[in-house]
């Protein structure tokens, strides 16, 4: 399968939130083990490189925790003029609908979120960390 996953899975592990840190970080040892790609739309490591810079106040390892993302957790896909456009014709949050035009294009399987009803149309299956990993294991 190939899995888009949303900027806020990846801000689960890296702020450590309590409850979602565990499910997320064992997602992607999940993916990993069943083969899965994960990746991530280029438009979203903007969010993660911000939250890294709030969070740890060095822009040296911000940009480490970035590019770690970029190198090897995740392919980077882009974020087309066109996706952007199709986006905001949609009902919904535009980075969300964004998200969605961009893994349709890039032919992904799934979406895999915190936010699921962000992601209303039917047309993507979504899936929460731990959804994920019922269906997969």
């Amino acid at each position: 399968m190939k899995l888009l996953v949303d900027t806020n899975i990846f801000l689960d592990i890296l702020l450590k939130r309590d409850n979602l840190y565990e499910g997320s970080k064992e997602f992607f040892y999940s993916a990993h083990a069943n083969r899965d790609q994960t990746v991530i739309n280029a438009a979203s490591l903007k969010d993660i490189y911000y939250f890294a810079m709030k969070g740890l106040h060095d822009k040296k390892e911000a940009v480490r925790v970035v590019f770690k993302v970029y190198n090897t957790v995740c392919k980077v896909i882009d974020c087309s003029a066109d996706d952007a456009i199709n986006a905001i014709f949609e009902d919904g949050d535009f980075e969300d609908n964004v998200l969605r035009q961009s893994s349709l294009r890039n032919m992904c399987d799934a979406i895999i979120t915190r936010n699921k009803k962000d992601f209303h149309k039917n047309d993507m299956p979504c899936f929460t960390p731990e959804e994920y990993m019922r269906i997969r294991t």
